[in-house]
């Protein structure tokens, strides 16, 4: 499994396909056995991938292009989940110490916030997926996931104040 992480974020960078590899298209979809993922296991991707990758090459290039190709999945339908779930998982990673990626979370959630907000309507009719289950679809999955990023210490990406939930 942690050696198929890391061929696929070579394979990716290599390519420049970081935004291929976080969506899970084609080849780049990395599920690990009994993981509920759809695409990709970003909670998997991130540490055996990612962060492997990093830590190996130590590049400041790479941390660019990855931030790069999470601003450009913000404007993408299909990219606010897998960027959303990022910033949980990094948000974690850092309070734990475990990240070597240094970009600002903060302004990533902005821009990830301003396309939530965007594409909301459609957000709130999307029962597939990870919106199955959620009365207000896939922006509950959303709400939630901001809900935990915010828990771990992370930046909220939706207007609501999921902190405040019971």
């Amino acid at each position: 499994m942690n050696n198929r992480a890391l061929e696929l974020t070579e394979m990716a960078v290599s390519r420049n396909e970081l935004s291929k590899l976080l969506l899970g298209e084609g080849e780049y979809s990395y599920i690990p056995k009994f993981s509920p993922a759809i695409g990709t296991d970003i909670t998997s991707i991130l540490p055996y991938g990612i962060y492997k990758f990093q830590k190996i090459n130590q590049s400041c290039q790479f941390s660019s292009d990855l931030y790069e190709a999470l601003t450009s999945l913000t404007a993408r339908y299909e990219g606010l989940e897998p960027v959303a779930s990022f910033i949980l998982v990094e948000s974690s990673g850092r309070l734990e110490g475990k990240s070597p990626l240094s970009f600002s979370l903060v302004e990533l959630a902005s821009l990830l916030q301003g396309s939530i907000e965007a594409f909301r309507s459609r957000l709130e009719k999307d029962f597939t997926g990870y919106g199955f289950g959620w009365e207000n679809g896939l922006y509950g999955e959303l709400l939630n996931i901001s809900r935990n990023t915010v828990e771990v210490g992370g930046p909220s990406f939706v207007p609501e104040k999921p902190w405040l939930w019971k």
